[in-house]
């Protein structure tokens, strides 16, 4: 067997269907657990890092749960901008909780978010008080998911998914 670093993928007579890899290869379900396990790069404090792979099976999570306009500036696998109904809402901020965790702004609310974070939302063109916005960082990158429902329509709310390097606020 080969690394899945140096090229090369495993197959198990159990496994499943194939899954693309932060390196761009074929891999079964249980390729992708060992990987996980025994190759992912990892943080101090041992916990693999987020990688294109994860980013990846979140944006193909949601594509496959919700009815959605996906729009021609989505950047597939890494960005998806798409725009989704408001009755689909609370499945989405379901499988954003359970991959990202709780909205780090809801709807209604003023953001505090740390600086690093506050500057990867201004990129991306800030957040209204209607808005919401759920990440997860790790280290110097961060998966991101804003959600900005249309003043133009209030049943439809435009969705922007990806993951970015985070610029560093110390001097």
């Amino acid at each position: 067997m080969r690394s899945p670093a140096t090229g090369g993928t495993t197959k198990h007579p159990q496994a499943g269907s194939e899954i693309a890899t932060p390196f761009g290869l074929a891999m079964t379900a249980l390729d992708e657990w060992e990987y996980n396990l025994f190759y992912a790069p990892r943080n101090n404090s041992n916990k693999a890092i987020l990688d294109r792979g994860e980013v990846m099976k979140i944006i193909e999570e949601i594509k496959e749960t919700l009815r959605m306009e996906i729009r021609p500036n989505s950047q597939e696998p890494e960005y998806l901008e798409a725009v989704i109904d408001k009755k689909d809402l609370g499945l989405l901020k379901s499988l954003l909780k359970k991959h990202l965790g709780p909205a780090a702004k809801k709807p209604g609310k003023e953001a505090n978010l740390p600086m690093e974070i506050q500057k990867m939302v201004d990129s991306l063109g800030g957040l209204r008080v209607e808005q919401s916005f759920f990440y997860r960082q790790d280290g110097n990158r961060a998966i991101y998911v804003a959600l900005w429902p249309w003043e133009s329509n209030p049943n439809r709310i435009t969705l922007k998914s990806g993951v970015r390097e985070l610029v560093s606020t110390d001097l």
